[in-house]
C-alpha cells in the first residue's frame, strides 16, 4: 500500500459519522415521543430541534470541508508520484541522451559545448532531448503553481535536473536565442527558475 494513503483517517471518520448518525436518530426519536406525549414542552422541543439541526448542519459542513482538503492533498500526492512514474516508465526514451552525456564527460571542457551542439544536429538525439526538457518544463510549471509536492520531486529529481543543466545549459540558451529563427527568451523559463530554487 502507498505510504501516502489515508486509510486510518477514513476508518476514524466512518466511526465518527456512524456514531453521530446513531446519536441523531436517538435524539430525533426521543424528541418525537416527548412532542406527542407532553404538549406543554412543544415550544421548547421545537427550539431544541432547530438548534440541533443547526449544529448538525455546521458539523456536516466541517466534515465536507475536511474531506475536500483531504481529497485535494491526495490529488497533489498523486500528481507528484505520476512524474516519478512517467520518468521511470521504460517507454520514456532517454538512452541516447544518457549516452551523449557520458561521451560529453570525456570531452575537454573547452570543446564540450561545441561537441554537444554538433551532436544535437542529429534529429533523433535532438528530439529526445527536447522531449526530456519539455518534461522538466512541465514539472517545473506544476511545482511553481503548487500543483505537486515540491519537496518530494526535489528529493527525486534534483540531481537529475542539475546533471542536465550542467551538460545542456549552453544548448538551452542557444535554443532560446535561435528557436524558429527568432529570439525566444521564454524557452524553458520555468526550468530555469527551478535551477535557482533547487
Amino acid at each position: 500500500m502507498n505510504r501516502y494513503t489515508h486509510s486510518k483517517p477514513v476508518k476514524i471518520q466512518f466511526a465518527v459519522t456512524l456514531t453521530i448518525g446513531l446519536i441523531s436518530t436517538s435524539i430525533a426519536g426521543a424528541s418525537i415521543y416527548l412532542y406527542k406525549t407532553y404538549p406543554n414542552f412543544r415550544d421548547l422541543l421545537t427550539f431544541s430541534a432547530t438548534a440541533l439541526a443547526t449544529s448538525v448542519g455546521f458539523t456536516a459542513a466541517s466534515y465536507v470541508s475536511q474531506d475536500l482538503k483531504r481529497n485535494s492533498e491526495q490529488a497533489v500526492i498523486d500528481r507528484t508520484l505520476s512524474y516519478i512514474e512517467r520518468w521511470n516508465d521504460p517507454s520514456f526514451n532517454k538512452e541516447n541522451i544518457i549516452g551523449l552525456m557520458r561521451k560529453a564527460r570525456g570531452v575537454n571542457y573547452e570543446d564540450k559545448d561545441e561537441f554537444i551542439k554538433e551532436s544535437l544536429k542529429e534529429d533523433k538525439l535532438k528530439s529526445e532531448l527536447i522531449l526530456i526538457l519539455n518534461f522538466f518544463e512541465e514539472m517545473s510549471l506544476a511545482i511553481h503553481e503548487n500543483l505537486v509536492e515540491d519537496r518530494l520531486l526535489c528529493d527525486f529529481f534534483k540531481e537529475i535536473v542539475m546533471d542536465y543543466k550542467a551538460e545542456f545549459s549552453h544548448w538551452i540558451d542557444y535554443r532560446s536565442e535561435t528557436k524558429n529563427g527568432a529570439a525566444n527568451k521564454d524557452c524553458y523559463k520555468e526550468l530555469k527558475k527551478l535551477y535557482g530554487n533547487w
